[in-house]
């Protein structure tokens, strides 16, 4: 069906036979019902604007493009819901755009969006699935712009919308005269926009004849985009901590304060650092933990951040009798250095709002874990390697329940192990960067194998 319906952009759109394009996206707040108490439940995402652009393309040799905007509404929240989240920093919405008074109820948008798009009709739109779900439609004929690309070492992760505007102008050799400012970092998005650059996407990207009989699809990339290198993930923060304390941990970075009053910042610090709202969830075990992510003005500065987060004394594996994290981090699966750290929240004793040891005598969240943070712009393969062998039943003594021996082992040691069973032998295959941490690995792989770990349960 993707295939058919990107065959109709290869034709004239003057003929009135021809289906239909529209491109479509969707805003959402969170919320949740009325009658619940504030921290039973998380928001769930919610329709507030929609809007729906009509495409037509002509020529095949000097494209050109016609948009025109069908539908641009806000839409009511329901009286027996209460918005918990207007997510601004990336919906644009605001609390009196849901109160103007031309907003439409969910219903009269949804059959809005119905009148204007027949059954044989083309819809485009960047993870369409999400705006499918917000209006309660179904459309079988779609192109959905979040399936184009994959990345080697990702294969789940999806790319922005901001990713395949800029691939697909390098693809269809145009300039980035125009992009620079669309989805900037720190502003919030407009639904006008995308749905026109999503088109946009599909129509460069055929002009750069990238699909095709023959072509692999989708296409996948080696490398990640540029946002991406230049960003940190915090992930396994404990419940309590907010937005607003992980915030002043980071800006209070003597690194980041360093290059702000030597101007090396594109803006103040509040413009140029975005940190993402902290998202929560209830794990199997029944703790809450969140995670988020910062993005940098450059991949140079988000580096340095990493590596200045002070690696936390203990905690490695998950328990609080573990040996320290290797102050640089450790490699993950994924090549991309990864570090914990402990994030103090109540009475920091240093300006930079981090602890790297758990004080006996503080107040402190109730066993709070480790944050794990993740660069993704350092590339952690290392350049040495080293397989160690020890019998198979004691390989399970290593890698402990849930493999949290193993990774204890790796933690301290700022290694990557992975362990492959050979017959009655199990062989773990160690990268570092130096022998030394090559070394440590082995040495604790065989403490292991002895039994000396069972602490981790």
């Amino acid at each position: 069906k993707t295939a058919a319906a990107l065959s109709v952009f290869r034709d004239d759109f003057s003929d009135s036979s021809r289906p239909r394009v529209f491109a479509l996206d969707c805003e959402m707040v969170l919320c949740r019902p009325k009658d619940l108490a504030p921290s039973s439940t998380p928001g769930k995402s919610t329709l507030a604007r929609v809007s729906l652009v009509e495409c037509k393309s002509y020529g095949t040799r000097e494209r050109k493009i016609e948009f025109t905007t069908v539908l641009d509404v806000y839409t009511q929240i329901g009286k027996d819901l209460e918005v918990v989240d207007y997510l601004t920093y990336v919906s644009g919405i605001e609390k009196h755009h849901l109160e103007r008074d031309d907003c439409l109820t969910f219903l009269e948008a949804q059959k809005k969006v119905l009148e204007n798009v027949d059954e044989k009709d083309i819809i485009l739109g960047h993870s369409l699935w999400s705006d499918f779900s917000a209006l309660q439609v179904w459309h079988e004929n779609f192109i959905d712009t979040a399936f184009f690309f994959t990345l080697k070492h990702f294969p789940t992760l999806c790319l922005s919308l901001k990713d395949l505007v800029v691939e697909a102008h390098e693809r269809s050799g145009g300039s980035n005269e125009g992009i620079e400012d669309f989805q900037k970092l720190g502003d919030a998005h407009d639904s006008v926009a995308d749905a026109k650059h999503t088109a946009d996407v599909v129509f460069r990207l055929l002009e750069a004849n990238l699909f095709g009989q023959g072509k692999a699809f989708p296409v996948e990339l080696v490398n990640l985009p540029d946002r991406l290198l230049a960003r940190i993930s915090i992930n396994n923060i404990a419940s309590g901590i907010t937005d607003e304390q992980l915030r002043e941990a980071f800006f209070e970075m003597k690194y980041l304060r360093d290059l702000e009053a030597k101007k090396k910042l594109p803006g103040d610090m509040e413009k140029s650092i975005i940190l993402r709202p902290i998202k929560w969830k209830l794990r199997k075990d029944g703790k809450t933990v969140g995670s988020t992510y910062i993005d940098f003005p450059s991949r140079e500065i988000a580096t340095n951040v990493f590596r200045n987060l002070p690696a936390a004394k203990t905690g490695c594996g998950g328990s609080n009798r573990s040996g320290p994290c290797f102050h640089e981090g450790w490699p993950g699966r994924n090549s991309f250095m990864h570090k914990l750290l402990y994030f103090d929240c109540h009475e920091p004793t240093d300006s930079e709002g981090f602890e790297s040891v758990q004080p006996a005598k503080k107040k402190r969240i109730e066993n709070a874990p480790t944050c794990e943070t993740i660069c993704y712009g350092i590339n952690a393969s290392g350049n040495l390697k080293k397989t160690i062998t020890v019998n198979r039943s004691k390989s399970s003594t290593v890698f402990g329940p849930y493999g949290r021996r193993l990774l204890m082992i790796q933690q301290c040691t700022g290694t990557r192990i992975i362990m492959k069973h050979l017959g009655k032998l199990t062989n773990f295959h160690i990268d570092g960067s130096t022998k030394e941490k090559i070394d440590n690995a082995e040495a604790l792989i065989r403490k292991g194998s002895n039994g000396e770990f069972n602490f981790i349960t």
